[in-house]
């Protein structure tokens, strides 16, 4: 039943009150993450513009956006964080497209006899001048052996001494993996790194497939170890080349160790996009290099999660006070907007804090040691990878805690057991 005409203007002036307050909190918050399109700030902003049944052509938008398939959405955040320079930003877009590809493509990428880089098996076999079955060596090319290869694996014909280097090469990996017996193992690895480290892009390709034909059904499991071993060491120091980084990282998706896949993932990222060493390991430096691959704390960068450290383009100004720069390289948010750091989203024309009260301290976080993927019908669990850093709230359980993702504000359950408190 209509109310009467008082009724009615008294409504229209509560609604417009309403939809002020409303503007004037969302417009600028959603003008802003529109210039950089920070996904999980624009969801907040809808869910903020639904409570007060608020529209703008700033969430209408936001939420056009928020329908393009992921891969479109990560292209123009690529794109935006060339354009205001957020160089981190790029590296961890890139690596999303590149996951994402993989995702749709990556059958294409199969590490076997249809591999683009390798040699045709049945010519690669008919080399061999003496000895056991075409046929069976053939099928044999890219499979674990203890014999030494007759012939590289890939084309290496118009250098013959990278020739001999990468044969001489994968007698040093079988001696390191145990396939054969050498003296000094660990003597030959650094020789296998070495010849990678100052070989051409074609020779490194030629190990990288020397070391996943070691690890295909390796039927020894210590001989598997150490080819993991192997690659763990590779991706400290050299990249695999862009003509088979895509192959390497199927290979790791498919075949990796589940409790370090991760790991094996974004260290392949870190390889192909961050700085690596320029000089090859010393014999007494592989452990070190071993024990950073499994507990090196990871820039956020090489993650899948997207990273903003650049929030709008840079800018001259004559305030030395406000230089928007902190020990970080973070930029904030402009001056006329100020983020709430207990729920993330911006509180127009708030002043700065105050100090932090004397005797307050920041909750404890906690680095991921484990990867825990749960399946989906295990509800409230949630994933975690190796790497990843948590804060934790309920801990009354002593083998299940509740513990929420910094980098993206997830919650869920996780086993006590695979955190540890980051130092």
């Amino acid at each position: 039943m209509p109310g009467t005409p008082e009724d009615i203007a008294i409504e229209k002036v509560v609604r417009d009150k309403v939809k002020n307050i409303a503007s004037a909190k969302i417009d600028s918050w959603a003008r802003e993450v529109l210039d950089i399109l920070d996904k999980n700030q624009m969801i907040l902003v809808i869910a903020e513009a639904q409570k007060y049944a608020y529209n703008s052509p700033e969430i209408i938008e936001i939420n056009a956006l928020l329908s393009l398939p992921e891969d479109k959405f990560v292209r123009k955040q690529l794109k935006r964080a060339k354009e205001i320079g957020d160089s981190d930003r790029v590296v961890n877009r890139e690596i999303r497209l590149r996951d994402l590809f993989l995702d749709m493509y990556g059958g294409l990428f199969e590490f076997g006899p249809n591999c683009s880089v390798v040699r045709n098996a049945q010519e690669w076999a008919s080399a061999k001048f003496f000895g056991m079955n075409k046929m069976k060596l053939a099928m044999g090319m890219l499979i674990h052996t203890t014999t030494p290869i007759h012939q590289t694996l890939t084309p290496l014909d118009s250098n013959p001494t990278e020739s001999k280097i990468a044969l001489k090469a994968f007698k040093n990996l079988m001696g390191f993996m145990g396939d054969r017996k050498y003296n000094y193992p660990e003597t030959l690895a650094v020789e296998f790194i070495k010849t990678g480290m100052e070989g051409s892009p074609a020779l490194k390709t030629e190990l990288y497939v020397q070391l996943l034909k070691q690890l295909s059904e390796n039927p020894n499991s210590a001989s598997e170890a150490k080819g993991w071993e192997m690659l763990a060491l590779l991706l400290s120091c050299f990249a695999p080349p862009e003509v088979f980084a895509d192959f390497v990282a199927m290979f790791i998706r498919k075949q990796a160790p589940k409790t370090s896949r991760h790991r094996y993932r974004v260290f392949l990222h870190s390889s192909i996009y961050g700085t690596l060493r320029t000089t090859p390991p010393q014999l007494e430096e592989l452990s070190t290099l071993l024990n950073q691959f499994n507990t090196k704390q990871i820039d956020e960068k090489f993650f899948e999660e997207d990273v903003v450290k650049v929030r709008s383009a840079p800018t001259t100004t004559t305030n030395n006070n406000n230089n928007n720069t902190n020990n970080n390289n973070n930029i904030g948010y402009s001056n006329t907007t100020t983020l709430n750091t207990t729920n993330n989203t911006p509180v127009a024309g708030a002043p700065p804090p105050p100090p932090r009260p004397k005797g307050a301290t920041s909750q404890p976080k906690y680095i991921v040691a484990f990867e825990y993927n749960p399946s989906i019908t295990e509800e409230g669990m949630m994933a975690i990878f190796v790497g990843e850093i948590l804060t934790v709230g309920d801990t009354s359980d002593p083998d299940w805690w509740m513990a929420t993702k910094v980098n993206n504000g997830q919650s869920g359950w996780i086993p006590a057991a695979y955190v540890k408190l980051q130092s």
